[in-house]
C-alpha cells in the first residue's frame, strides 16, 4: 500500500487505567494495577512500533485516560511514541462507563465504546482500523479499496458459528439472540454473530452511526429497573465489549465485511511453543492478535523496539514478520520469555476468584 493511500487511514488503539479497578481480568489476575498499566504501556509500544514499520503513511493515534508519566527501563514512553509519530488523545472514561452490576469481567475494556464515539465525530471518510493494543503488525493493512467500500463494517467473526445451535463458551447464538430480547424485546436478529472485540474498522460514518446505536442501547440498559440479567454462561452485557459491540454490529444495516483474512486470535503457550493456528498461514496476515503473550513475547519485543539502535528497527520490512515470529514461536521461540512460578500466582487467583464470586452475588 502506498504511503498516499494509507495517509487516509487511522491506525487506532487505546490504554484505559483505573487504580481502583476490581474487575476480573484472566490473564493478569495476579498483577497489581500499577504492574497491569505498565504491561499495556508495553503492548502499545509494541503496537505502534510494529504498525509504524508497516503502515508509515498512516495516522497513529493512541486514545487514554492515563494522564501520569509512564517511565519503563529509563524511557519516558509518552515521548518516545510521540518522537515516533503517535497522536496520543487524553479522553475520559465516562460516557460508557456502566454501574457496577452490569459487569464483572474487564470493565475498562468499555473505554473503546468512547473511543468509537470520539472516532465517530469527524466529518470525513478516513477509513479507522481500530484494534486492541495487545495486536502485532505483521504486513501492511491490505488495499483500502478491497474493504472500505463506503459504509461497509469490518468486522472479525472469530467463531465462525453456522449452527445457531453450536455452544461456545458455554452459550450458543440462539441464547445471546434471546438475551438480547431481554432488553431490547423488538432487537430484529435471532441469531446475532459473536463478534471479536479486538478489530473494527469503517469510515466515519460507520463509526457514527456504531456510537449512535451503543448510546441508545448503553443508556437502555443502565436505566432497566431490575437487575442485570445474565446469559447461561453467566456472563453479564458489559462483560468486556463483545457483547454489547456485537448487538450493535448485528442490528445496524451496513454491509459486514468480515477481517478473518486480516487479523486472528492467536493462543499461545510459551512453555510447550504451540498455538492454535496453521503456521503455513500466519506470515499471510496483516495482524497477530497475541492474547496470551502480554507477559512473554511482548515486552521481550518492547526492549527492542524502545532500542532504536536494534535489529528491529534496522532489519528489511520483507523480512521483518520471520523476526516477529521469533518472539511468538513461529516456528520457534529465539527470545525466551520468563515464566512465573505457578505457585506464585496460585494465592492472587485465589483472591481474585473469591472476589468474583462476591462481585456476582452483589448483582
Amino acid at each position: 500500500m502506498s504511503h498516499n493511500q494509507t495517509s487516509n487511514m487511522n491506525i487506532v488503539t487505546t490504554l484505559c487505567v483505573d487504580p481502583n479497578d476490581t474487575s476480573f481480568n484472566y490473564q493478569l489476575y495476579y498483577l497489581n494495577n500499577k504492574k497491569k498499566r505498565e504491561t499495556y504501556w508495553k503492548c502499545c509500544v509494541t503496537f505502534f512500533g510494529t504498525s509504524l514499520r508497516f503502515n508509515p503513511g498512516a495516522n497513529h493515534i493512541l486514545f487514554t485516560n492515563d494522564k501520569e508519566e509512564i517511565i519503563i527501563d529509563n524511557v519516558d514512553i509518552k515521548n518516545f511514541l510521540k518522537n515516533l509519530g503517535v497522536k496520543i488523545v487524553e479522553l475520559p472514561f465516562e460516557k460508557f462507563n456502566p454501574p457496577k452490576k452490569f459487569s464483572t469481567y474487564h470493565i475498562l475494556t468499555l473505554y473503546n465504546l468512547d473511543v468509537i464515539h470520539a472516532l465517530g465525530k469527524a466529518e470525513d471518510a478516513t477509513l479507522n482500523v481500530f484494534l486492541d493494543s495487545d495486536c502485532i503488525w505483521v504486513n501492511p493493512y491490505p488495499d483500502t479499496s478491497h474493504f472500505n467500500a463506503d459504509n461497509n463494517l469490518i468486522v472479525y467473526d472469530m467463531y465462525n458459528l453456522s449452527d445457531p445451535l453450536k455452544k461456545i463458551h458455554g452459550i450458543t447464538r440462539k441464547d445471546i439472540g434471546l438475551f438480547y430480547k431481554k432488553f431490547d424485546p423488538d432487537y430484529p436478529v435471532e441469531y446475532p454473530v459473536w463478534y471479536g472485540g479486538e478489530f473494527v474498522a469503517g469510515n466515519s460514518k460507520v463509526f457514527k452511526s456504531l456510537s449512535e446505536e451503543l448510546e441508545y442501547y448503553f443508556e437502555l440498559i443502565i436505566h432497566n429497573p431490575d437487575k442485570s440479567p445474565k446469559l447461561p454462561n453467566k456472563m453479564k452485557i458489559f462483560d468486556g465489549d463483545e457483547l454489547i459491540l456485537s448487538l450493535v454490529y448485528n442490528k445496524l444495516p451496513n454491509k459486514k465485511v468480515d477481517a478473518g483474512d486480516i487479523i486472528k486470535r492467536i493462543w499461545t503457550n510459551p512453555k510447550t511453543n504451540q498455538n492454535n493456528i496453521n503456521n503455513d498461514d500466519i506470515f499471510g496476515l496483516s495482524i497477530w492478535h497475541m492474547i496470551g503473550e502480554k507477559l512473554f513475547g511482548i515486552p521481550l519485543l518492547c526492549d527492542k523496539i524502545l532500542d532504536l539502535d536494534s535489529e528491529f528497527w534496522s532489519i528489511d520490512t520483507d523480512e521483518l514478520s520471520k523476526y516477529l515470529g521469533l518472539f511468538f514461536g513461529f516456528p520457534k521461540r529465539e527470545f525466551m520469555p520468563q515464566i512465573e512460578n505457578k505457585y506464585k500466582t496460585l494465592m492472587p487467583k485465589i483472591a481474585n476468584k473469591f472476589r468474583e464470586m462476591i462481585n456476582n452475588i452483589r448483582t
